[in-house]
């Protein structure tokens, strides 16, 4: 989906550059069910893939070495 896409690529940029302001940037966007829970998914996909993996997206030949 052409949004989850767009959201994804500002919500990284963001988070990549320490903006601290990020939610408030987006915050209108919770108004609408539907980006709310795009939005959602892809924050917990980022969450879990950061703690299993130290990046945003992990693509299928990626694997979790463990120290």
């Amino acid at each position: 989906e052409p949004f989850a896409k767009s959201i994804g690529s500002y919500l990284q940029k963001g988070f990549q550059k320490g903006v601290p302001s990020l939610f408030q940037s987006v915050k209108y966007l919770y108004a609408t069910p539907d980006k709310v829970q795009i939005i959602d998914s892809l924050l917990n996909n980022y969450l879990n893939n950061l703690n299993k993996y130290g990046t945003f997206e992990v693509s299928s030949g990626m694997i979790k070495i463990e120290r």
